[in-house]
């Protein structure tokens, strides 16, 4: 069964991770180079995922969670296989499957320190694109929208912080559109943690 959970304001933001040189851009935003998974343990995922949203219909900007416990087989076979095949600095942190239609915008507060990698494993016919996004005042002292983006296809590997806002979307609406990704969590809390999590996973263009 598909744990789904509704998004809402943070109580008390926390501090976002601050920018690490080697990332361009104004928030921590960018995608990292990770070896092609194996195509049949990403398809078993992948329709499981989808049999299991069919079940459970997502409502709109809904979010689906699975974790490992939550599988059956193969899926659950896929996900360990597929697990440990990403690059060592993946193979630690709390992971799951992340799926959705779309995101609205929101930040994640039980995860302040931590780093997002979302490894896309679907998209449907779109490729999706994620926004971080914040308000700050301006030289002249008036509201402007900082904002930073980056194109989701399947194979991508995204590192973004949870605690800036952020939302995601297909690029154009399309009738299988559904977004899944094996997600993991990343220290980052620290200008060290970040300065290894850029060593093992370097930015490349978007």
């Amino acid at each position: 069964m598909v744990n789904y959970y509704v998004q809402t304001d943070a109580d008390a933001p926390e501090p976002r991770l601050s920018i690490t040189p080697g990332i361009t851009g104004r928030h921590f935003l960018y995608k990292a180079a990770i070896n092609p998974l194996p195509a049949g343990l990403v398809r078993t995922l992948v329709s499981y995922t989808r049999t299991q949203v069919q079940t459970w219909p997502l409502r709109p900007f809904q979010i689906g969670l699975m974790d490992e416990r939550q599988l059956e087989e193969p899926a659950r076979a896929a996900f360990r296989g597929l697990r440990a095949l990403l690059p060592p600095i993946l193979r630690d942190g709390a992971a799951g499957l992340v799926v959705c239609e779309q995101m609205a915008a929101h930040n994640d507060p039980d995860y302040a320190g931590y780093a997002f990698a979302s490894v896309v494993l679907a998209t449907g016919a779109q490729p999706y694109l994620i926004q971080l996004f914040q308000s700050q005042v301006d030289s002249t002292g008036a509201l402007e929208l900082a904002s930073s983006a980056c194109a989701m296809h399947t194979g991508d590997c995204v590192i973004f912080d949870p605690m800036t806002p952020h939302m995601v979307a297909p690029l154009r609406p399309a009738d299988d559109q559904l977004l899944v990704m094996l997600q993991v969590e990343v220290p980052g809390g620290t200008s060290d943690k970040r300065e290894h999590l850029l060593a093992d996973l370097p930015p490349v263009s978007n």
